[in-house]
């Protein structure tokens, strides 16, 4: 595959995606019928359902394949590690929203807008995390040779584009560190497993948990939009840090002892 003779001209042509924007902004801004918070959460998540649309665009006329074959990496998907990194998020997720079910209350929003916002959040999550992911952790393993250095660069690079979220304002360092150490874990799962599966699933559900099942009632966060429960404890980013800290050991762990079990039957077979 040429990916790396197309890597800058992808890239390029699918910002262009973005010129639309301030109209597309201008004509979800002046209707006065749709309620803010479904504007926000449109506005801030529909540009990567266009910038995808173009990427997917370019990348079949560049490499004759759909940008699905780009995601699977030219593998079959391993369930194994689906199912691995979805069930250890969530039993870590239940865990958290268990402890802290003390502050967290139902969301009193009207049902319709709570209804709405889950399934824009559960389409257009897709996107934006197939976006973030094309990016960050695919594009830059195909050209990157040296991968100590990928894993540090994209998420040094990851941290730095999200240092405009609302949520830094907490605790710029803290907060930095989590982004860091989220694009790490990331990073490291693609290196473990040499696919993507495993940083996809991950880093959508991670957003799919902010932004629909529980959300800060701080309102200080990136992803605007009416989740299912409300957390009215106040933020701490140093939790945040540990957690993703542990999430990183637990994870990295779990994909390690599959791919060691994996070679020990091809051992064997051998």
């Amino acid at each position: 595959m040429g990916i790396r003779r197309n890597i800058v001209y992808i890239i390029l042509l699918s910002a262009l995606s973005f010129i639309i924007m301030p109209f597309f902004s201008a004509f979800i801004f002046f209707q006065s019928n749709i309620d803010e918070g479904i504007k926000s959460l449109i506005l801030s998540l529909f540009p990567f359902f266009l910038s995808f649309a173009v990427f997917s665009a370019i990348y079949w006329k560049a490499e004759k394949e759909s940008i699905f074959d780009l995601l699977k990496n030219g593998k079959k998907m391993d369930r194994r590690i689906i199912l691995l990194v979805a069930v250890i998020l969530i039993l870590f997720f239940s865990l958290q929203f268990a402890a802290e079910k003390e502050s967290i209350r139902a969301n009193d929003a009207e049902k319709r807008l709570i209804a709405l916002s889950f399934i824009l959040s559960a389409f257009l999550l897709f996107f934006q995390i197939a976006v973030e992911e094309m990016i960050f952790r695919i594009f830059f393993y195909r050209i990157i040779r040296n991968k100590a250095f990928y894993a540090i660069f994209t998420s040094l690079l990851f941290a730095l584009l999200h240092s405009a979220n609302p949520e830094v304002g907490y605790s710029p360092f803290l907060i930095m560190l989590y982004y860091f150490l989220s694009a790490l874990l990331l990073s490291i799962m693609v290196l473990i497993t040499d696919s993507f599966e495993a940083s996809l699933v991950y880093h959508y559900l991670n957003n799919f948990f902010i932004a629909v099942i529980l959300k800060s009632s701080s309102g200080k966060t990136s992803l605007n939009s009416y989740a299912l429960f409300i957390n009215d404890s106040n933020f701490s980013p140093a939790k945040a840090v540990l957690s993703i800290a542990v999430l990183l050991l637990i994870l990295t762990g779990a994909l390690l002892a599959l791919k060691r079990r994996d070679y020990g039957k091809k051992e064997k077979e051998e």
